[in-house]
This record gives C-alpha cells, structure tokens and sequence, in this order.
C-alpha cells in the first residue's frame, strides 16, 4: 500500500475546476518540470497480512527511462537525509518504518527533481518587476543560480513601479523637485559663495575681493591696483599730485619739463635755455640735422650732406666703378678693359710683333718669327725646298710639310658654346707660348665670380667648361689673360 503523498494538494482545484480532496496518489501526470524548480513527491505506504516489521521494502524503478534532453536534468530519492541518484540506481532498501509519516506530519522518502535535486535544497526570491534589482512582494522558490530572469534574492523594493525608489519632495518616483537651503520644496534659494542663503542672484558677489575671492583679503590701492593682502603696492604720486601719475621733474627740477641737454657753452649747466625739445646733432633746439651713416651731423643747419654708399657697400667709401665695369678703389687701372685701340671691351689685341690688329682677319698686321724665332726678326728664311718652299734649312722643309701640326700662333678665346647657356657653358682658347694664364669669370659689377685657370700653361689648344648652377642670371664676362695679352668675351646665363 505505497503511494505519492502531498498534503499540500489537498484543496488545490486544476483546470478542470476538480477540488482536490486527497493527499495520497498513485500516480502524478505533469506536462513539464522546469530544472529551475525542485519538483518533489512525498512516499508514504503501510504493509499487512502478517509481514514482520523487520523486512525490509525493495523500491525498484527503470532507471534506463529517467532521461532528458537538459543538462540540467536531476533526479534523486531521498530516505531521510541520504540521497541516491535514480539515473545511476534502479532499486534501493528501505525499512518499514520508513515508509510512516514522521512527527512533523512528513514522509521520510522523496522524489526530488530539478537542477538542484543533488542537493534537494532552493532558495527564495523575490519577483523584480520594474527591473531595478530590487525584488517585489512575490515571492517563488528557485534552484540556487537557476532562477529565471528578472528574480533576485532580496526584496528591498518599495515601489515596483519606480524603477530608482528615489522620490523628489513632492513623492514623485524620479521627480526633480527638491528642497532648497531655506527648506522650500521646489524653491529657488541658494547657498552663494557668501555662505548667505537667499533667493538674490544678484548679490552672490557681495562677500568678494576685488580679486574676486569670497571673503578674500585683497584690496584695491590709490591706483586702482587689486593687490593682494600684505603685498606692497608699487602705486605712487607723480609731482602733479597725481596717483599712478608719469610727470616727472626734468633735469632742470620742472614737474612735466622737457630739458634734456641745453649746455650751450660746455661747462656742465644743462639749464641753460629754455628749450624743451630735443637738440639736434647741430646744437639747434628742435633741429631737424641727424647723423648719418658716416658718423656726420648733416641736413639741419650743419651745411653738410649726407655720404653715400660706394659700389662696394662701404658708407663714404672711395670704391668706384670704372669703364671696364669693375668696382675698386685704384684708378690707375680704370683702362683695364681698353684694348689696345684705347676701345672699351673692344677685341684688338697686340699681336707678337706688338702690332695692334683688330681680329684674326686683319691680315695687314701678320707678323711670323725669323730663322732665329724671333717674330719680326732680321733673320727671314732663303733655303729653297725641293717643292720649291722657302725655309730656314734643309731640316725646316720636313715641318713645312706638316702644316696641319703646327701649335697655335695667337692667344685668344675661340668660342664659348652655347651662349647663351644654362646652367653650363665651354670655353675653348688657344695659348699661343708657355707663359701664365689666368682665366677668369666676372659680373657686371666686375665683381670676380670664378677662377677657372691661374698656372703656368704651355703652347696649345684648351677647354675649359663653366658650372654657373650658384650664379644668378646676367651677363658675364670671360677674361683670359697672361703676361702681355688680355682677351675678353661676353656670355648670357638664362636660367
């Protein structure tokens, strides 16, 4: 005579409007047991027909069927506090006495299940309604960590429907209203810097320095000069009497005078006129003369004027430039340009012969140098050659033969290509004897900008190329020069 016992369903109407009016059951059909819940079923039983008390009752189940899809899925049998797994066990021993109510009215075996049926233990909680975290009045018993959302394990909410509990003056869940320094709810006093509390925005100030701290020590001094408390003021009284005033005596003990230096006469009394502008480099009271770059009081009534800046920066200077272009200070060879037909940058040279001739065209001036090698000699070639050429000697009639051999017989610049150039140009000369050649570049303010040669250079054709990446664009001048001949030419840098 074994059955589920729950007192508890005693009363209970299902859903069929069935009033339970039992507490022992064969059987209990449920749709569902949620883990989060610890379902239990009480057993409780009686034997008879003469079984003595001292066998023992066998409670077989299929274990096999005790399954469920959740890993959460537990259920145990109890007989009193010990408890055996139903998924690992399929019958267990229990006394006869077992199987009586205790004196608490309770079945000493249970059936628990739900994700704490290992322990057979729940906890309370309390519904959260407004989702605050404070649990309501409604309470329901959950496996410890299973319980569902919304569940917590207080109940310290005191109003479900506000979610922060927190009420303004007026009792209003989230009101702003609150109550003010003179304990009007919803009123507008305030506590100011001042530490006055009222209702006056207009005076919140009236407790501060005039540094603008509340109650502060600083003050404001004959000046108008917020200084701060024991700080030494630096306002004082001009001679007018006036505080924070800039008339001062002058030199001459005037309150608001001028004088600045009126010693007329050198001996030291600078009060000597009653002049209160400033004396010029002159001595003239309000004088316009001034000093000028070269250290002379000129302009005014001085009768002297003002120096100029030479051609090489220097105020006063005695650079100039001369015919040639060149910016010096030796007149004795302003004509260093003049060729030799007294012609500004002209291109007649002396030929070997000392012969003035204009260009290599000038045939008139053609000068050849004797048997001895002396251009212009006395000693004219008469040894007739077999091809009929007139030489110095037998020997000479083989170097007449190699005519397209022969050295260069002029000193000059054969060409610059190109021209105009950027950023490079070649110049190509002819040194007609071993002597010292200089070739050099210069501006138009014959200021010398490159020396491409300056050495001993032996009879020959040569070229020289000129880089002018660092020059500005201009005009420049190319001189070769050697001991007894200058040739000049012009090139153009476009850059």
């Amino acid at each position: 005579n074994i059955n589920f016992y729950q007192l508890d369903w005693f009363g209970q109407e299902d859903e069929n409007g069935n009033v339970c009016n039992q507490i022992e059951f064969s059987t209990n059909f449920r749709s569902q047991h949620s883990f989060r819940e610890l379902t239990k079923w009480g057993i409780k039983g009686s034997t008879g027909g003469g079984l003595s008390s001292d066998i023992d009752i066998n409670l077989s189940w299929e274990s096999s069927i005790l399954s469920s899809n959740s890993d959460n899925f537990q259920i145990f049998i109890y007989v009193s506090d010990t408890g055996y797994n139903m998924q690992d066990f399929n019958n267990i021993s229990v006394s006869q006495s077992d199987l009586t109510l205790n004196e608490n009215n309770e079945p000493n075996i249970w059936v628990m299940l739900g994700g704490c049926a290992d322990t057979g233990e729940t906890e309370i909680y309390y519904h959260d309604f407004d989702g605050d975290g404070l649990g309501g009045g409604i309470t329901a018993q959950y496996c410890s960590g299973y319980e569902p959302d919304d569940w917590v394990t207080n109940s310290d909410d005191m109003d479900d429907n506000c979610y922060s509990n927190v009420y303004d003056c007026v009792d209003e869940c989230d009101g702003i209203l609150e109550y003010d320094c003179l304990g009007v709810c919803g009123g507008y006093a305030i506590t100011d810097a001042c530490d006055v509390c009222d209702s006056d925005n207009n005076n919140n100030n009236q407790c501060n320095d005039c540094n603008f701290d509340p109650n502060g020590g600083a003050i404001l001094d004959n000046c108008g000069n917020c200084i701060l408390e024991g700080e030494n003021t630096t306002c004082e009284m001009d001679c007018t009497g006036n505080w924070g005033g800039s008339t001062i005596h002058d030199d001459c003990d005037i309150c608001g005078g001028n004088q600045i230096d009126g010693d007329l006469d050198d001996d030291g009394d600078i009060c000597e006129t009653e002049c209160t502008e400033d004396l010029d480099c002159n001595g003239d009271c309000g004088g316009i003369a001034t000093t000028d770059d070269c250290d002379i009081c000129v302009g005014g009534n001085s009768g002297q004027i003002a120096c100029i800046q030479d051609c090489n920066g220097i105020w006063g200077g005695n650079f100039t430039i001369d015919e040639c272009g060149v910016c010096d200070a030796d007149i004795e060879n302003n004509d260093q340009c003049v060729d030799c037909n007294g012609t500004v940058d002209g291109l007649a040279y002396l030929g070997n012969c000392g012969n003035c001739v204009e260009d290599a065209s000038d045939l008139s001036y053609e000068c050849e140098p004797d048997c001895d090698g002396i251009y212009g000699g006395n000693h004219p070639p008469t040894f007739t050659c077999q091809n009929g050429d007139i030489a110095c000697g037998f020997d000479a009639c083989f170097d007449l033969g190699n005519d397209d051999f022969l050295l260069p017989q002029r000193f000059d610049i054969n060409r610059i290509y190109p021209n105009p150039f950027n950023p490079q140009a070649t110049i190509d000369f002819e040194v007609s004897e071993p002597t010292l050649v200089q070739l050099n570049i210069y501006n138009l303010k014959g200021q010398k900008v490159n020396v491409l040669i300056n050495a001993f250079t032996l009879q020959g054709y040569y070229s020289v190329i000129w880089n002018g990446t660092n020059h500005p664009s201009g005009i420049y001048f190319v001189i070769l020069q050697s001991s007894n001949s200058i040739v000049k030419q012009k090139m153009m840098l476009i850059k």
